[in-house]
């Protein structure tokens, strides 16, 4: 049941990418990667017909891309197709990509091509054609046409550089099979079925065994796999019930689910935590009520379905060497919280999927919590390739660059913070997220997506947050023009109660006097001098966690405008703790922060080690001094002149006389304040 339901979810997927695309250019479909500025042939609204070439780049508003792959039933069922020249760029042929093309009798494929799917040239002519034996695709032992006779020996010619899916296929009678060093990858279930094959050598230069690729070969005993080696797939060699003897390379980090269940080496390991190599495989047997697990420090992976279905477990710890998390590992059991090491570069499939006690996901490289409850399956990749899950109010990692079908299904999804860095989302990426109510949207050019990307989200009743420079823009594309309200977006500073707050925000600020709200200023701490901090004002934007000082009506919260991009603010003494964590004091340093909304303003010492600074707020670092008790005295402007002596700040010791305070003239008298026409000033 478990692996019928993963081959749905994969169906499913399959399914969804081929059916929509992004382009039509020069007649065929494609779907654009925005980041990685490369093109997949997919399926569209017509039938190819007569003769069609695939070119190895193509052109979209000025931005070339690189057509690497044809994706799933691209060409299936074109019964006019004849021939097809593909491109040296692509490397990839997916499943059924020409399945059914029954004219299609020429096809050129090129040297740069290393893996195709299944049946991706059945029921072609071209294919029919082909003699009985093995059939190669361009450098790729594509498959076994015919009945193969019994105690076969196959040598598989140099130069060949993939085995495809499905090549040896029940090919019962293969008891032999020579790969030669060039080959770099063995597809999913290439030898699946073959129960005669008895002993294989796995070449060098192989990095990567596809899921189910040996699957059933009964009459295996023993394998070697090479330190090239980096995955083996689910279900690689389930059923080899022959197989006692596995070597596995130190640098293998992953390891399918089931890729070695129901052989003997598998049968013959004891009950508790199996690791193969440096993969934590599997926890066997019966699991005892609450049990927490430490795994083993040099760990590099968590194979997929480690610990699936196991409801007893409660807490894990994970070592900082593990890199990969598979698919499953932790589904269906009973944590309640997990910690994930920044040594984490991938997370498969529905890892924490049906875990109805987990409450908190903490990605430690990113400092950032998920809520993991709604039994979420959402995967996003990021730009270098880390995998990270969400599901409930999520604020996706500033790395992140583009979102897959991500979100599909996730009811529980209210809110959704997307960040500058995402310049795609996947067709699917919110389909059905039925409570989808609010989308803060930093990209300041429009993410490229599908209409359908929002399908089951009821967007008249929404609301999209973007950046004030880029509401048109929105405004003017599909989907995000269906959104019933389209607001800009503000970041919320809330002055104390003499009007004045540190602030600084995740994103760049415009604070041009013309974009602030009214009687709000900006200042920026320009520099300090002994125990006096001075202040100027200025108007420009300011680019992200950059510390000012604003201004404004007493206690109330204003909005401030995000903008795009910054513009460095020289010589700003404040500081900004991103993180919103306690932090080291660095030595030979005073640290103050705003603790009194006085006039003059007071900033006072604090420990950076005891003390956490929240993440909006900004401090001022001084060179020299003691960590005692004391305050920064402030000054607006450059100067403060007196008319009975000469102040380099103001000071509550100042009994009488007449300074310039912020550009007015203002009276001491006894301690209290008066402007030039006699009024005092409280």
């Amino acid at each position: 049941m478990k692996k019928k339901i993963l081959l749905l979810v994969f169906t499913l997927l399959s399914t969804m990418t081929a059916s929509a695309y992004d382009a039509q250019i020069n007649g065929i479909y494609y779907n654009l990667d925005e980041y990685a500025k490369t093109a997949t042939v997919v399926s569209g609204n017509t039938k190819y017909t007569g003769s069609v070439t695939i070119p190895a780049t193509v052109t979209l508003s000025n931005v070339t891309y690189s057509v690497t792959s044809i994706g799933y039933y691209a060409f299936e069922n074109c019964p006019d197709l004849t021939s097809v020249t593909i491109g040296n760029s692509v490397t990839e042929i997916g499943a059924m990509a020409f399945y059914g093309c029954s004219s299609l009798n020429s096809i050129t494929i090129p040297n740069s091509v290393i893996s195709i799917g299944m049946y991706a040239f059945y029921g072609t002519a071209w294919y029919n054609n082909k003699p009985d034996g093995l059939v190669y695709a361009g450098l790729v032992a594509y498959k076994y046409k015919g009945t193969m006779p019994e105690n076969t020996f196959i040598t598989i010619k140099e130069g060949t550089l993939g085995i495809a899916e499905y090549a040896f296929e029940s090919c019962s009678g293969l008891t032999w099979v020579s790969i030669p060093i060039s080959v770099t990858e063995i597809s999913s279930s290439a030898f699946e079925g073959c129960r005669s094959l008895t002993s294989l050598t796995i070449p060098s230069n192989v990095t990567s065994i596809g899921s189910r690729a040996f699957q059933g070969c009964s009459s295996l005993t023993s394998i070697t796999i090479p330190n090239s080696v980096t995955s083996i797939g689910f279900y690689a060699f389930y059923g080899c019930s022959g197989l006692a003897s596995i070597e596995i390379p130190n640098n293998l980090a992953s390891i399918g689910y089931s890729a070695f269940y129901g052989t003997a080496w598998y049968n013959n390991q004891p009950d508790g935590l199996i690791y193969i190599g440096k993969v934590l495989y599997e926890y066997k047997g019966t699991m005892p009520f609450n049990t927490s697990i430490t795994i083993e420090e040099g760990t590099l992976g968590i194979a997929g379905c480690a610990f699936s279905g196991r409801i007893s477990l409660k807490s894990v710890t994970i070592p900082n060497s593990v890199t990969s998390i598979g698919e499953s590992a932790f589904n269906g059991t009973g944590l309640t919280s997990i910690i994930i090491p920044n040594s984490v570069t991938s997370i498969g499939q529905l890892t924490f999927f049906n875990c109805p006690d987990l409450t908190s996901i903490v990605v430690s490289n990113g400092n950032t919590t998920y809520d993991s409850r709604n039994n979420c399956n959402a995967i996003i990749k990021t730009a270098t390739n880390t995998l990270v899950m969400g599901c409930k109010d999520t604020t996706i990692p500033n790395s992140v660059t583009s979102i897959g079908n991500a979100f599909y299904g996730c009811s529980g999804l209210t809110s959704i913070e997307i960040p500058n860095s995402v310049t795609s989302i996947g067709s699917s990426a919110f389909t059905d997220c039925s409570r989808l109510s609010r989308v803060y949207c930093y990209a300041e050019n429009v993410p490229t997506t599908s209409s359908s990307a929002f399908q089951g989200v009821t967007l008249n009743s929404a609301t999209l947050y973007v950046l004030d420079s880029s509401k048109d823009d929105y405004s003017a594309s599909a989907p995000w023009s269906s959104f019933g309200t389209i607001e800009s977006l503000k970041a919320n500073a809330t002055l104390g109660t003499n009007g004045f707050t540190t602030f600084a925000y995740p994103y760049p600020l415009d604070l041009s006097n013309a974009k602030l709200p009214t009687g709000v200023k900006a200042y920026k701490a320009s520099s300090i001098s002994g125990t006096t901090v001075y202040f100027t004002e200025f108007d420009q934007t300011v680019p992200a966690n950059t510390g000012i000082l604003l201004e404004g009506p007493a206690s109330e919260t204003v909005g401030i405008l995000v903008a795009a991009s910054g513009t460095d603010v020289a010589s700003n003494e404040f500081r900004v703790n991103e993180t919103g964590e306690t932090f080291a004091a660095e030595p030979g340093y005073t640290y103050y922060a705003l603790i009194k909304n006085s006039d003059p303003l007071t900033f006072g010492t604090f420990a950076p080690a005891s003390v956490a600074m929240p993440s909006n707020k900004a401090y001022l670092m001084v060179a020299g001094g003691s960590n005692s008790a004391r305050s920064m005295r402030t000054v607006f402007g450059s100067s403060i002149t007196g008319l009975n002596e000469t102040k380099s700040a103001l000071d509550t010791t100042v009994k009488n006389g007449a300074y310039l305070e912020k550009g007015r003239i203002v009276i001491y008298k006894a301690g209290n304040k008066f402007n030039a026409t006699g009024a005092q000033i409280k």
